[in-house]
């Protein structure tokens, strides 16, 4: 076997490990701890396999097929470009559709009416992604990063490769994820529906804008405390 197709056959086996015996959903405690497998099989601590066929979450089907149908990349009568092509397609088919499952349905179903009205109500919702969802999303993630590499990026190094999509995904999840989850709850109200008004009383507060401290009494805000501390600084 090639150096590429022990890299697939590796990913495939962590993302097959992610959803047959590792908890799907994030535990209550952690998973070093042993409590979770006295109820190994319950809806709180079971694999995606076994929240898809005995707890009605048949969503997460999809990333068990996908993940089955990776095992065909490992033949080698495939040509590089297409097996390339084919990575690149089960990437990232898979990991989009981890990650939008992950925030369409939640605790009550569908986040939204309008996929209620289209595909029906869910038999049961979902809670916070766990170690097994964590484990699926890395191994589409590296099959990406691995076609990326089979088509000719990076020079071919699957391992260059590897490393560039890893950090751009943690830049993406622990950067611009939360400052764009900020920006849009700036837009809601205290209902959580999107309003101008909301957004505009909050950008033009006392707090960001205020000038008292001119006057006496009370304090300027916070853009004219920075404007102060830049320019103290560029002095």
């Amino acid at each position: 076997m090639s150096p590429e197709h022990k890299a697939i056959a590796a990913w495939l086996a962590l993302g097959a490990a992610g959803f047959l015996l590792v908890p799907w959903y994030a535990l209550q405690d952690s998973i070093l701890s042993a409590a979770w497998l006295s109820d190994y099989s319950g809806k709180d601590n079971a694999p995606a396999i076994v929240q898809a066929l005995a707890h009605g979450r048949v969503w997460l089907v999809p990333l068990g097929l996908g993940l089955l149908a990776g095992g065909a990349l490992l033949s080698p009568r495939l040509d590089r470009a297409v097996r390339g092509g084919a990575l690149l397609a089960l990437g990232s088919a898979g990991f989009v559709y981890s990650l939008a499952q992950g925030f369409l349905i939640g605790p009550q179903g569908w986040y939204f009416e309008t996929l209620a009205a289209w595909f029906g109500p869910l038999a049961s919702g979902q809670y916070g992604m766990g170690w097994g969802a964590v484990l699926v999303g890395t191994s589409f993630a590296m099959l990406f990063a691995l076609g990326l590499a089979e088509r000719g990026f990076f020079n071919g190094d699957t391992f260059i490769a590897s490393i560039v999509v890893a950090v751009a995904l943690s830049v993406a999840l622990f950067t611009f994820f939360p400052v764009v989850k900020i920006l849009i709850s700036a837009f809601e109200d205290s209902s959580g529906f999107f309003s101008a008004n909301a957004f505009f009383s909050r950008l033009f507060t006392q707090k960001i804008w205020g000038a008292g401290c001119l006057t006496g009494g009370t304090r300027c805000g916070v853009a004219w405390n920075t404007l102060v501390l830049a320019l103290l600084c560029a002095v």
